[in-house]
């Protein structure tokens, strides 16, 4: 559930950048989509041809349960929201944009991995709700927007 590139404007010439804020990597039995073998919380640390995909949470099953553990790059990336956006936008920002992720986990471990376009759809837009609930808890975000 990675974003595509926008597509060539016209008259030619380079495409924007597409905007990858975080993705949750999962690989999955094929056979069976509730047979989830691993799964890793990736963000992105740096901008254009400098940006990099770093491992933010690495997930081990243990009993039927994906246990995270954080990873240095995690601040990393936290960090680097904050200097982007600003100390208050920047936190808000990155922990809804875990918040949607981490929805992902919740769902795979409870209803498997998507195997239709209706059962994405229905995954994004619950984690997608959960995000702007996310940005709606913030300081940041009622002090600028009420």
């Amino acid at each position: 559930m990675e974003n595509n590139p926008p597509p060539s404007p016209s008259g030619g010439g380079t495409p924007p950048s597409a905007v990858a804020k975080a993705k949750l990597s999962a690989s999955v039995n094929v056979k069976d989509p509730c047979d989830i073998r691993d799964m890793t919380l990736i963000g992105y640390l740096g901008e254009g041809e400098n940006r990099t995909e770093v491992n933010m949470i690495e997930f081990e099953c243990k009993n039927n349960e994906y246990i995270g553990k954080e990873t240095e790059n995690y601040q990393n990336v936290e960090e680097q929201y904050k200097q982007k956006y600003g100390p208050e936008a920047g936190e808000a920002l990155f922990e809804s944009m875990v918040k949607h992720e981490m929805t992902h986990k919740q769902q795979y471990e409870q209803r498997c991995f998507p195997d239709t376009i209706d059962k994405v759809s229905e995954y994004e837009m619950e984690a997608y709700s959960n995000e702007i609930d996310s940005l709606e808890g913030h300081y940041y975000y009622k002090l600028k927007c009420d």
